[in-house]
């Protein structure tokens, strides 16, 4: 092999970069076929090793393969060393496994292996943010909602817009979510540990309910202040927290306190007087063992507590942010969180595919 620097890692020729195997575009021309030969040779090596390594992890592919022959292993690494992208190797691999391994349905084999070759990484990295929104609750920018997939799936702009067409074509989503060959692809060439929110830098919903904020001062400078830092606070631990409320009737109450989380917030002022006039709209919650967290604020009345003889209270001194850690540290063990611990998702195990049978190719059935 000729010493010329164009062929060494690390070697620079104007704006190219050599790559991975140790060639620069400018190298292999000059290089000539047999140089051209060598680095496809290396090529091939390492997406194959790549690609055995995936398909044997876990020491659990079978020793007779019946579900995946001779044929349809040469099939899928002949089309993952003719794939344009190396970085393919190990998802072509894993699928090999699962179709080994019978987690694919015999009468998806083919599609799925057939679509694994029709998308790019990106476009498959895309379906695999798409399919752990479908299924788990991330927690959006804003609000108290979720991601959604179709979030994960952008239509705006040249590239995603035929990264769209791409997935949609091969029914691997419809209307930018992922159909039921899409989420099936995606766990059979996955590994699962790839699979949960933390792999994608998300977070989940610790909980369904809400934690609903109340003050009869909703004006208050200082009492906006606090809601706010406990929401922020809330959210950072997997927490909803409701807008804050001053309930006037039955009505209102009930339906700011059914379905919430086993316990309440109520910021306690000096002018205590409305919260005085409704606190009977509690009583229900009390009555069903939900837990009033008092946030008395500088220069609130202690007697107030006398209205909430279970409440847990919490003297409203220091900044926002300590008061609000305060509180969430109070919710979360109501809720048998330990403020140590670092929250799991809501769901250990991907739910089954819910998909209608539609969604699968005409043919694959």
């Amino acid at each position: 092999m000729t010493d010329d620097p164009n062929l060494h890692v690390g070697a620079r020729l104007g704006s190219l970069v050599v790559d991975a195997v140790g060639y620069s575009p400018l190298g292999l021309l000059k290089g000539g076929v047999d140089l051209i030969t060598d680095y496809l040779a290396q090529l091939n090596k390492r997406r194959y090793e790549e690609f055995v390594r995936a398909a044997l992890e876990g020491n659990v592919f079978p020793e007779n393969a019946e579900a995946l022959t001779a044929a349809d292993f040469v099939a899928m690494l002949r089309a993952c060393l003719s794939d344009v992208e190396d970085e393919k190797a190990t998802l072509y691999g894993r699928l090999a496994k699962s179709i080994a391994t019978n987690l694919v349905p015999p009468q998806l084999k083919y599609p799925m292996m057939t679509a694994l070759g029709g998308i790019t990484l990106a476009q498959a990295e895309k379906l695999r943010r798409a399919y752990i929104a479908r299924n788990h609750t991330l927690i959006p920018k804003q609000g108290s909602g979720r991601k959604d997939p179709s979030d994960f799936l952008p239509p705006e702009g040249l590239v995603n817009s035929w990264d769209i067409d791409k997935l949609a074509g091969l029914s691997l989503i419809k209307e930018r979510k992922p159909t039921e060959l899409g989420q099936r692809l995606v766990t059979a060439s996955f590994a699962p540990e790839q699979l949960t929110p933390d792999a994608i830098g998300e977070r989940v919903w610790r909980s369904e309910g809400t934690l609903p904020m109340i003050s009869y001062e909703m004006s208050d400078a200082g009492v906006v202040a606090l809601s706010n830092a406990v929401n922020l606070e809330a959210r950072n631990v997997g927490l909803k927290v409701g807008p804050l409320a001053a309930p006037q009737d039955t009505r209102h109450a009930q339906m700011l306190l059914l379905g919430a989380l086993p316990c309440f917030v109520v910021i306690v002022t000096p002018s205590s007087d409305h919260l005085i006039k409704h606190k009977a709209l509690f009583q229900p919650a009390l009555d069903r063992k939900a837990l009033p967290v008092l946030v008395m604020m500088e220069g609130a009345s202690p007697s107030i507590a006398d209205f909430f003889p279970s409440a847990q209270v919490i003297e409203g001194l220091g900044t926002p942010a300590e008061v609000a850690r305060r509180v969430v540290s109070v919710v979360r063990g109501v809720l048998g969180h330990s403020p140590a611990q670092p929250l799991e998702p809501l769901t250990s195990e991907p739910p089954m595919f819910r998909d209608d049978q539609d969604d699968v190719p005409a043919g694959a059935t």
